[in-house]
């Protein structure tokens, strides 16, 4: 077997998208990949024939990302210019392409009604239209793009994203076009910023955003009648924060949460909205929409689909996923067996197609009967590669049994010793499971073990288990050391006292905890941490609401915010650490890197810090996803190698 290189993830084929065509007889799907030339991913699109059992590329411009379906034997692509978009037509059998028509905006989102009528959002810049930011005395041919072009002006309450950049007065509005007039009719109020939509025959639904709650973000519900071209409000309510919208013959159904009974951070519920009334439908401690994380997604594809009256969704129990119906009195079909990573399905008569991610498996399509078929191979390669299959063990901590983790290392000999890497996911309600892991693959070939769980905090278990308020950094903790308790004890070739830690996000907040509390591990990588809860929640996107559902109230309890800040106990560390972050990082400024990094400094730890520029909470770009994983691996081969 070849072994495994940290570049092999540019050969890796992301899977996604899969929609039946021509009645049921063909699929079409997107194939997204990294480019370390290019240092950007690329993705094209192939079609699926059921009857000869092959895939054949559509597409091979490299740019095709997204597609609308039209009809069984048309797709949609958007093709943007400047500040238009133009929405052509590919034949799925010829792949000729063809204009349809032309948007004069940019298209966030297009949904197709009828033939000839669509729905579209785009975003907008309210600022533009504020007397005390127009351009006076210049030429008047001064584009917008020029205002505010040497300052930032905030009002907001969020005024930047993760992932967006500064975002104060961008709104999002929605659109009405119609190609025979070639016209777009806005349908949302001007200064109105849109979340979610869908519609149902001649009603749209959509949501409307508060923009100026500090705790969450809080939706009304709106609803646009195309015939008559009025819309109405049908839930004037700032108690549901709504993540998805669905319109069924019978009724709406949304996910999200009653702020007045949960919050983000516990499992989301599915309402009905019917005659003025909203009812939970939904009462089951399974996740919607979870599955195991993996370094290798590139793209997702369908997450919700509406059927013979009913919801289709993915439901998540202890890191097992299945896929399942809903219909509006909440009544729950489960229409297939557990699997461990459901990126996305498509539904046809009886058919069901799958995409998912095995531990040995990158992403492909399945088909399913009673068990799960594959029909592409577009990752055949890593049959040739040194891959080690995830092992599961079992432990008891803090009331509960939870699933652990294990990879040996590739040749595994029982006669050695090797030195192991403890996994930790983001979150806190993140999730792993058996799911292919390239970062941890790789160490293995390097002579790793590799270990990760579902500690207090995670997702897929209820709100029981994911609640921590109150007690992050503790009863997570504890759950992490009788884990590496039990995988040393089970596998008596992990040598004790070569233990590396890892983590992103939340496992970098929690690589930061443990680094303060133990010194049983000799190295550390911190990726996109936090290590100060008061300045997380008065400098990050996210701040106030996730400091309450987690961290705390650093006003009206600032000592027990500091005191379970990592920064605080920072003398305590001698584990030598290697801190990763982004400058672009909003969700966790990379200022909560550079205070405990220096904290370190002054406490002679030796420590060093990489910072990749142009980047958000998560990377994006390929040389730096590679430069990554470089730089921990030679970090972890210095402390835990002899």
């Amino acid at each position: 077997m070849k072994k495994l290189s940290v570049r092999d993830h540019e050969l890796y084929k992301s899977v996604s998208n899969a929609k039946f065509f021509n009645n049921g007889a063909s699929l079409l799907y997107k194939v997204t990949r990294m480019s370390l030339k290019e240092n950007k991913n690329i993705a094209d699109l192939y079609v699926y024939d059921f009857k000869k059992g092959l895939s054949s590329k559509l597409t091979t411009d490299q740019k095709t990302t997204n597609y609308l379906k039209y009809d069984e034997q048309t797709i949609l692509v958007q093709r943007k210019d400047s500040d238009k978009t133009y929405v052509n037509k590919i034949d799925i059998a010829t792949g000729e392409e063809s204009e349809f028509f032309v948007i004069d905006y940019k298209v966030e989102k297009l949904l197709k009604i009828t033939e000839k009528v669509f729905i579209f959002s785009t975003k907008y810049n309210t600022l533009y239209d504020r007397t005390e930011f127009k351009v006076e005395n210049y030429d008047d041919g001064t584009p917008k793009s020029a205002l505010l072009a040497d300052y930032y002006f905030f009002d907001d309450v969020k005024f930047r994203n993760n992932g967006e950049g500064i975002i104060n007065g961008i709104r999002t509005r929605l659109y009405l076009y119609d190609v025979n007039s070639a016209t777009s009719t806005l349908i949302s109020n001007a200064n109105m910023n849109v979340g979610t939509f869908d519609f149902n025959n001649e009603q749209i639904v959509f949501s409307k955003v508060d923009t100026n709650n500090p705790m969450a973000s809080t939706m009304s519900l709106y609803k646009y009648n195309i015939n008559t071209k009025q819309t109405e409000s049908i839930l004037n309510s700032g108690t549901y924060n709504i993540s998805s919208l669905h319109c069924l013959p019978s009724g709406v159904i949304f996910t999200g949460y009653d702020l007045r009974h949960t919050h983000a951070r516990e499992n989301a519920q599915l309402y009905r909205l019917k005659d003025g009334t909203v009812k939970n439908i939904y009462h089951n401690t399974m996740d919607i929409n979870k599955s195991g994380g993996s370094d290798t997604k590139l793209a997702t594809g369908t997450k919700y689909l509406k059927a013979d009256n009913k919801l289709y969704l993915t439901l998540c129990d202890n890191s097992i996923e299945c896929l399942a119906s809903i219909d509006i009195d909440g009544n729950i079909e489960y229409l297939t067996t557990g699997f461990d990573c459901i990126t996305g399905f498509d539904i046809y008569n009886n058919k069901i197609i799958l995409e998912q991610i095995t531990d040995i498996c990158l992403s492909e399509i399945y088909l399913y009967n009673t068990k799960a078929i594959q029909l592409t191979n577009h990752n055949n390669y890593l049959a040739e590669k040194a891959i080690s299959p995830i092992e599961v063990i079992k432990f008891n901590s803090n009331g509960h049994e939870i699933k652990g983790y294990v990879i040996k290392p590739t040749n595994f000999n029982k006669n050695k010793k090797y030195p192991g890497v403890l996994f930790m996911h983001g979150g806190p309600r993140g999730l792993y499971g058996k799911v292919y892991q390239h970062r941890m693959q790789v160490l293995a070939n390097e002579g790793y073990f590799c270990f990760f769980t579902n500690p207090h905090g995670s997702a897929s278990r209820g709100n029981e288990f994911s609640s921590i308020f109150g007690k992050h950094g503790e009863i997570d903790y504890e759950d992490l050391m009788v884990f590496t308790d039990k995988v040393l004890e089970q596998y008596s070739q992990l040598d004790a006292d070569k233990l590396g830690v890892t983590g992103h996000s939340y496992g970098g907040i929690m690589t930061n905890h443990i680094i303060t509390k133990t010194n049983r591990f000799k190295a550390a990588v911190s990726s996109a941490s936090l290590s100060n809860f008061t300045t997380k929640a008065f400098g990050t996107d996210n701040g106030l609401g996730c400091s309450m559902q987690v961290y705390g109230d650093p006003i009206e309890n600032p000592e027990w915010t500091w005191n379970h800040s990592p920064l605080k106990h920072s003398k305590n560390v001698t584990t030598p650490t290697l801190f990763l972050h982004s400058d672009e990082d909003y969700r966790c400024l990379y200022i909560e890197a550079v205070q405990l990094y220096t904290a370190l400094k002054r406490y002679g730890v030796d420590t060093a810090m990489y910072l990749f520029k142009g980047e958000a909470h998560s990377l994006k770009k390929p040389r730096n996803k590679v430069k990554w994983l470089e730089v921990l691996l030679s970090w972890f081969n210095k402390y835990l190698k002899d």
